[in-house]
């Protein structure tokens, strides 16, 4: 983890982080809009419809759903299954729901991280999404919901009968 962020703050130049990310330097966006002209734009309008605060996690989210999306088009994940291995916080799938019209997205992380990540997503309205917790597999395979996204324990991944369209892993292997 130590160098995962030691490896952003050289990329922004930011010497100022404060409390794992709550702090987010106006340098961190004057650097990313330089490379990426578009980047700042849609980084406010996905903040400003969500209603949520800047920070580390959601910026470092965006950006590497935004160099994702200019590898592959995202609207070719619609209606497809995505397992993100080590969802943290929930914002990267927060990031996928808002672009796409209906899919199947499995959260694997950590027991302790399942909470905050369900709160992260269940409590936003503008995502218009189920959303189911590890005993609730059983309710995410009957659901007929366009949007699903189901948080699951890695013990747990073989409880799920669905062949996966996207594996996304960010950094959490690198915790390992």
């Amino acid at each position: 983890m130590v160098f995962y962020f030691s490896s952003w703050i050289t990329f922004f130049g930011v010497r100022d982080i404060r409390n794992y990310g709550l702090y987010v330097p106006n340098t961190m966006f004057s650097r990313l809009s330089s490379l990426e002209p578009n980047f700042k734009k849609e980084l406010d309008s996905f903040h400003e419809m969500h209603n949520i605060f800047y920070s580390f996690t959601s910026v470092k989210s965006f950006y590497n759903f935004y160099c994702f999306k200019k590898n592959l088009p995202v609207e070719s994940f619609n209606n497809k299954n995505i397992l993100e291995i080590g969802s943290g916080s929930g914002f990267l799938a927060k990031i996928f729901t808002s672009n796409l019209e209906s899919y199947n997205y499995v959260c694997l992380d950590l027991p302790q991280m399942i909470p905050y990540a369900y709160e992260n997503l269940y409590k936003d309205q503008v995502l218009n999404a189920e959303v189911f917790l590890p005993n609730q597999i059983d309710l995410f395979n009957e659901s007929k919901s366009r949007k699903k996204i189901l948080f699951i324990m890695p013990n747990q991944l073989n409880l799920i009968s669905i062949k996966f369209d996207l594996l996304n892993n960010i950094e959490s292997f690198g915790e390992m």
